[in-house]
């Protein structure tokens, strides 16, 4: 983890924001880079959604997981069948935006073989 600021309050700011910790949200952003601010985050998060939604097996398979910074975003991709040398399932894809961290992008590619035209 890097060696960040911490995060104050600032009631009032922006004015019309309620007095509750949701205004310290608002630092994220400017302290840190955004929710989402380094690339372990980025795979912490990747590697919970790939296991929520695939299932532990997949995570296992797709491991390791790249991640990529691009600027406003992190892309992570899976490794499992990423050369597409087989048919089938593919590696696992997902971009997290670091202000908010939405993500955006999120599945699994699919490789389809050739259609036999015979």
């Amino acid at each position: 983890m890097p060696n960040l600021p911490p995060l104050h309050k600032l009631d009032g700011w922006p004015p019309d924001a309620p007095k509750s910790d949701e205004s310290a949200l608002c630092l994220v952003h400017m302290a840190r880079g955004g929710v989402v601010f380094s690339a372990d985050t980025a795979r912490s998060i990747s590697e919970t959604l790939i296991e929520a939604h695939y299932g532990k097996d997949e995570l296992v398979r797709q491991l390791p997981l790249t991640v990529t910074d691009t600027g406003d975003c992190f892309r992570v991709e899976g490794s499992f069948n990423h050369d597409q040398a087989m048919a089938g399932p593919g590696a696992f894809f997902l971009t997290l935006w670091k202000h908010d961290g939405r993500a955006v992008n999120f599945g699994r590619w699919e490789v389809v073989p050739p259609r036999d035209t015979k």
